[in-house]
């Protein structure tokens, strides 16, 4: 009669070192740092960190201003690096999300331009990019937002989103609204 016994099956695991001898080959914490791809990551991350340092300081009317999401913001915006040809388009909107990855770092704005949504993701830190202004803090009109995208705001009307088209703010004094009679 056969009997229903299970064998196992032990795997050959790589082993570090063989004996008590050989502790000395043990490998140590700062041992992955010898692969060229590991230590190329840490290049980089360096150049990535002083490109945006170089960055926030060049550009102080864009990173010392404090806008969040739910804010309604102005951006000036540069149609080519050349100074002959170059023309600055304004965008209004309002900032749905900002997402913080050192040099990709960009946000999000959507608004309503001729009956139509325009929604422009504008990277931070390109020179392009010359300045943003705050028209109006929370234009949502809630105390408190409590999520880190809206993309919520989708799915509403229009109307809730339309910064350009709003007639409620003085656009010689920006961020003081007028009386409506």
């Amino acid at each position: 009669m056969l009997s229903l016994t299970r064998s196992v099956v032990k795997r050959n695991k790589p082993q570090y070192y063989r004996s008590a001898e050989d502790q000395s080959n043990r490998p140590t914490r700062f041992d992955k740092y010898k692969i060229a791809r590991k230590r190329a990551n840490i290049l980089l991350d360096l150049v990535n960190s002083e490109a945006v340092e170089a960055s926030t300081s060049s550009k102080p009317k864009v990173f010392q201003t404090d806008f969040e999401r739910g804010d309604a913001i102005e951006v000036e915006y540069a149609s080519s690096m050349d100074t002959k040809t170059r023309t600055i388009n304004k965008f209004r909107g309002l900032v749905l999300g900002r997402t913080n990855k050192g040099l990709a770092s960009s946000f999000t704005i959507r608004d309503v331009v001729l009956e139509e949504t325009v929604e422009r993701k504008i990277p931070l830190h390109s020179p392009l990019l010359l300045g943003v202004r705050i028209l109006e803090k929370n234009w949502i009109g809630k105390k408190r937002i409590r999520r880190a995208k809206l993309t919520y705001l989708r799915d509403r009307p229009d109307v809730e989103v339309n910064v350009s088209g709003w007639k409620g703010f003085a656009t010689d004094k920006v961020g003081k609204k007028k009386k409506k009679k």
